[in-house]
């Protein structure tokens, strides 16, 4: 499983570097996303993205340059929606 932390959520969606979505898919499994930012509403709160979500994501239009290295990349945006993944039971 991926797991990555979040700072931002706006307009209730989250965005994604499209690097992430493909190591999810070389590991065969989601993404679970922490949110560490400063919105209340959203502290301590987690979201799964399981693998058959993943081609779901809208991909956004604009290329980003990468901090390191040459070429660039797009974010996927998801929805944001509060959700804990328990992969087994506790």
């Amino acid at each position: 499983m991926v797991v990555k932390k979040i700072k931002t959520v706006w307009m209730n969606k989250v965005g994604i570097h499209e690097k992430y979505l493909e190591q999810a898919r070389e590991l065969n499994s989601g993404i679970l996303l922490n949110y560490i930012g400063g919105q209340e509403q959203y502290v301590d709160n987690q979201m799964y993205i399981p693998l058959e979500q993943l081609e779901k994501g809208e991909i956004g239009q604009e290329n980003y340059p990468e901090r390191q290295g040459n070429g660039s990349y797009k974010l996927v945006y998801f929805k944001w929606k509060n959700n804990r993944h328990q992969p087994k039971l506790i």
